[in-house]
């Protein structure tokens, strides 16, 4: 590993200047196709995304209500459904990172989308959902990804 000394008076000051993480197995990313690359980033992403609903989801952040209860729920049946929507979106993220299959991410993008339009839809601004856009385009650069990825292992389609 290149590393350079410099001094100081009375003291020696030892810099890395370049780290190289090949020697780690976990860490082998340099080595992988850039579509492999792209996979890998973007399922974490969906993940991110899907643990952080799900936690506020399962929490039943209290803003949230509103959402299922323009769509008709009663308050007590939305207590209810955000834990099992909380619990399901962990579960798709735990399959985006470890097992993932093309219905995950049709499904991710079906419910990203849904969940972006709940919100202009119970009265707030249409720039709720274009902040959201994101969390829609993963799913799909995910679903074409994968389409090129080879058919074998967690990344069969």
């Amino acid at each position: 590993m290149p590393y350079c000394h410099y001094y100081l008076p009375n003291k020696k000051i030892l810099l890395f200047t370049e780290i190289n993480f090949e020697h780690l197995p976990i860490l082998k990313f340099n080595s992988l196709a850039l579509n492999n690359k792209l996979f890998i980033i973007l399922r974490f992403a969906l993940a991110g995304t899907f643990i952080g609903h799900g936690f506020f989801a399962f929490t039943q952040k209290p803003s949230w209500i509103n959402y299922l209860t323009t769509v008709g729920f009663s308050v007590d049946i939305s207590l209810i459904l955000m834990q099992v929507i909380g619990v399901v979106d962990l579960m798709v993220a735990l399959l985006a990172v470890f097992k993932p299959f093309k219905y995950v991410f049709y499904y991710a993008l079906i419910w990203a989308f849904l969940t972006a339009l709940i919100r202009p839809i119970s009265g707030e601004h249409i720039m709720e959902f274009v902040e959201r856009s994101s969390n829609i385009a993963v799913p799909i650069a995910l679903i074409l990804i994968s389409k090129k990825m080879p058919q074998k292992g967690a990344f069969k389609n």
